[in-house]
């Protein structure tokens, strides 16, 4: 008999929940462990199917990976169009098209920031949300509302993007962020961006947290594995 907690929560991996292989319920409860104490198998709490933690997390991984891919699709698109841009009321017409689409999709982060200093421009509901309580971002920089990730070099490529026209690809990049507890991690894109003809001058973040995903990944992970 599974050990059951009191209040069966949802298992969310990144932005995605698993499913159950069996009737595609969301509830899990805690059916085994391994030997070194992390979580080996779940039970659904509707069925009771038992599912090893690792065919859940792939299922959910595989979920993440085809969205993301529309995501950067539409990036890679959106790229070109803007590429040989002229007018700035143009690009900007353009990017806030883009992001209008891309915020039909709650959980991909995007904002556009300008200049050196990396000011805020636009920025949707999902990256809005990423600092609690409601912060106001237009008009402020990266480093004033990110100042822990600017240290740990977010703030450097950012402006290299802008400064060598080189898109940056996000891979597992670690940062704490205020009014968050521990550390978060994530994925993305950021993509150079051309303004009143004068070469490139902004920058196009498109991001998504894969903080669960990374946990649950660490809490499955075989600890010899590292011996």
């Amino acid at each position: 008999m599974p050990e059951r907690f009191s209040k069966p929560a949802p298992l969310a991996i990144g932005a995605e929940k698993a499913d159950c292989p069996n009737c595609h319920a969301y509830l899990f409860v805690l059916a085994e462990r391994g030997e070194h104490g992390q979580i080996s198998e779940l039970a659904c709490a509707s069925c009771g199917a038992v599912t090893h933690y690792g065919v859940l997390l792939q299922r959910v991984s595989s979920r993440v990976i085809e969205r993301t891919r529309g995501v950067l699709a539409e990036s890679q698109g959106f790229r070109r169009a803007v590429r040989h841009a002229q007018v700035d009321d143009v690009v900007r017409s353009r990017i806030e098209q883009y992001i209008a689409r891309a915020a039909k999709d709650s959980r991909i982060a995007i904002a556009l920031m300008k200049g050196d200093r990396l000011e805020y421009r636009v920025v949707n509901v999902s990256y809005a949300a990423i600092r609690e309580g409601g912060v106001q971002y237009l008009g402020r920089t990266y480093r004033d509302l990110f100042p822990e990730a600017a240290e740990l070099g977010a703030e450097e490529k950012l402006r290299e993007v802008i400064e060598t026209a080189t898109p940056w690809q996000i891979i597992d990049f670690k940062t704490p962020i205020p009014g968050r507890t521990g550390l978060t991690w994530w994925e993305g894109e950021c993509i150079p961006i051309a303004g009143d003809g004068n070469g490139v001058d902004s920058v196009l973040v498109v991001s998504w947290e894969i903080t669960d995903r990374k946990l649950a990944e660490l809490a499955t992970r075989d600890p010899s594995a590292d011996a």
